[in-house]
């Protein structure tokens, strides 16, 4: 699902942040579907690839060359990555995370994260609120995450409910609503004076 408009200005600076970074894989959110970047972690290993000198990317589990979307649909159904260079060992996995980002981002959508945005957090970089805008994005992300998971909640214990039961009862509460917004009956009526 793709967001866009209110949707969109919720999460546009969210992507921004580091899955391994942020410790996401060790929330068990469940049955998070709606959200095709925010799948449910299953609390799985880690998915542990090496990166080689001619950019190939190498799934060491599979023992096979993998391409960049494959690693993305990787993390779509929930896995959580590493990503390793061949010879030094360095972690890129911010590095292929971004590339992944950066390919949704052009790609024929609307993207998640505006001009302006990108912008800011370029600003943010070197600047003394560097670590407290990286928190406050993760935060705000695991928030939203939470606000997803009680929703969905909500949606599944309303259509698991009888619907008969379910009207009945709104039509009670809307008797019982203009029973009170009604004004109480007059006595003068019908008398004569």
């Amino acid at each position: 699902m793709h967001y866009n408009g209110a949707g969109a200005r919720i999460i546009e600076t969210a992507i921004y942040v580091s899955i391994k970074k942020c410790c996401i894989a060790q929330i068990n959110v469940k049955n998070c579907h709606s959200l095709s970047v925010w799948p449910a972690w299953r609390g799985s290993e880690m998915k542990n690839y090496k990166k080689y000198p001619n950019r190939r990317l190498y799934d060491i589990e599979a023992s096979a060359y993998v391409t960049l979307e494959e690693i993305r649909q990787e993390i779509v159904s929930g896995e959580t990555i590493e990503v390793v260079d061949s010879k030094s060992g360095k972690d890129l996995t911010r590095t292929v995370l971004m590339q992944i980002i950066s390919e949704q981002e052009g790609d024929d959508r609307e993207p998640l994260l505006t001009n302006r945005v990108l912008e800011q957090l370029i600003r943010f970089y070197g600047d003394s609120m560097h670590s407290l805008v990286s928190r406050y994005i993760e935060q705000s992300i695991l928030s939203f995450i939470e606000q997803q998971e009680v929703y969905r909640k909500r949606i599944k214990s309303f259509s698991e409910s009888e619907p008969i039961a379910m009207v009945r009862k709104a039509l009670e509460k809307n008797i019982e609503f203009w029973t009170q917004m009604a004004p109480p009956p007059s006595r003068t009526r019908g008398r004569k004076r």
